[in-house]
C-alpha cells in the first residue's frame, strides 16, 4: 500500500556523515501515520534550499519498501546515499520501490531529502512504507521529529509542521495516491 509522501527536494550529496549520526533514530510506526506537510518555517522564502533528514532503523526481516513522496516546488530523495527519487509536480506524488536499497537486519539508515521552492508556500511530505515477512507494515512518515539544515552539514533543527495531509494548499494531495 502506498501512502502520500511529499517532499520537497533539490538534491545534494551528504556533505557530513558524522552529522547525520548525531540525529536521533527515529522509530517507524506499526500504524498507518499519515505524513504532514514540513518544512523549514511557515511562510516559506523564495529560492529557498533546505535539507531534510530522517535516522530510522529498517525491519530486520524487510521484504519490501516503496517511497512516496511530494514537494512544492522540487525534490531529491536519497537512502544512505544513492539517489532514490527525483520530482517537480507537487499535484502527483510519486513513488518508488525502494527495498534493495536497505539492508533489512536493524542497521539505522539515513533518508534525506533536498528541497527548493521557486516561490509562493513550500512542503514536503512523505512516507516511506517498510513489509516484513509477516506482511506488517511499518511507516516513516514526514512529520515533526524530522530534521533540516540549509545545506546539510550545518546544525539541524526541527522541521515545522504546517499541515495535515489534505490540508490547504496542498488539498489536491492526499494519501490514496
Amino acid at each position: 500500500m502506498l501512502l502520500a509522501l511529499v517532499a520537497c527536494l533539490a538534491c545534494t550529496p551528504p556533505r557530513s556523515a558524522g552529522a547525520a549520526r548525531d540525529l536521533p533514530v527515529l522509530e517507524p510506526s506499526a500504524d498507518g501515520a499519515t505524513p504532514a506537510w514540513v518544512w523549514t518555517r511557515d511562510p516559506a522564502r523564495e529560492g529557498e534550499h533546505a535539507v531534510f533528514v530522517a535516522r530510522f532503523r529498517a525491519p530486520a526481516d524487510l521484504v519490501s519498501a516503496t517511497l512516496v513522496a511530494t514537494c512544492d516546488d522540487e525534490l531529491t530523495a536519497t537512502l544512505d546515499g544513492v539517489e532514490v527519487l527525483a520530482h517537480d509536480d507537487w499535484r502527483t506524488p510519486t513513488g518508488a520501490e525502494v527495498g534493495d536499497a536497505l539492508a533489512p537486519g536493524g542497521d539505522v539508515h539515513l533518508l534525506r531529502v533536498d528541497v527548493r521552492n521557486g516561490g509562493g508556500p513550500a512542503g514536503l511530505v512523505a512516507s516511506l512504507a517498510m513489509t516484513d515477512a509477516r506482511g506488517a507494515t511499518h511507516t516513516l512518515v514526514t512529520d515533526g521529529r524530522w530534521s533540516w539544515s540549509p545545506d546539510g552539514a550545518t546544525p539541524r533543527a526541527p522541521a515545522a509542521v504546517l499541515g495535515a495531509l489534505g490540508d490547504a494548499p496542498w488539498s489536491a494531495v492526499d494519501a490514496a495516491t
